[in-house]
């Protein structure tokens, strides 16, 4: 009960910083202009001041006449908030494409993702069957050698999707290596039994497979 607690908080606690690192991104997006904008606003009302400061012209005389040729000048508002504005929807510019490029992207690797659970999720179940028959038939007898044909294991998927499986994560795509180097030793009944550890595992993986993706379906929507 306790341990179930703990996920369960763990789990919460995760979900509301997820919760809360969207709500900033989402702030932070649009506003930044607006931030960027004032602190541009702060260094014009800086350089004006400076310019008019006499601590400036006595220490720095040199570098107080420029500021005050450029500075002092009546355009110079105009012009620099110009500038401003121009750098300002540049910037927005950017933040929009590569805002629409990173959601574009973390959509089509959720999508990925679904598709590869799906794919090993079907063929994990096919071997599970398999595994089941033999249990089945090692209850019956614990001699297989007197019937020990060939038996059908299903591996087409595991290696059609190469690359692609280490988008799960680690641990679980580590699992599902070990599982399959099992799943394409064992060739006939008897070499399930040197196996077997392992082998019996299947069930608990494809329920491992089954609450991620529920997982990755609940970030999708949130």
């Amino acid at each position: 009960m306790v341990r179930r607690l703990r996920i369960s908080s763990r789990f919460f606690g995760k979900y509301c910083l997820h919760l809360l690192k969207k709500i900033l991104l989402y702030i932070a997006v649009p506003l930044s202009p607006l931030i960027v904008w004032f602190i541009l606003v702060i260094n014009r009302n800086l350089l004006q001041y400076l310019a008019c400061s006499p601590w400036l012209k006595y220490y720095f005389p040199s570098v107080s006449s420029i500021l005050r040729e450029d500075v002092v000048k009546e355009n110079f508002i105009y012009y620099f908030n110009s500038a401003a504005l121009s750098g300002l929807l540049t910037l927005f510019g950017v933040i929009v494409t590569v805002w629409y490029y990173y959601s574009t992207r973390q959509q089509e690797l959720i999508e990925r993702k679904f598709f590869v659970i799906d794919e090993l999720i079907a063929e994990l179940k096919k071997n599970r069957r398999m595994i089941e028959q033999i249990k089945a038939r090692l209850e019956l007898t614990e001699d297989l050698n007197q019937d020990n044909p060939e038996i059908k294991i299903y591996t087409d998927a595991w290696h059609k999707l190469g690359a692609d499986v280490a988008l799960l994560p680690r641990r679980m795509h580590m699992r599902l290596s070990v599982l399959y180097g099992c799943l394409a030793e064992c060739k006939k009944p008897m070499d399930y039994c040197s196996r077997k550890q392992t082998l019996d595992k299947i069930a608990g993986l494809i329920t491992d497979m089954h609450k991620y993706r529920t997982y990755l379906g609940k970030k999708e929507v949130y």
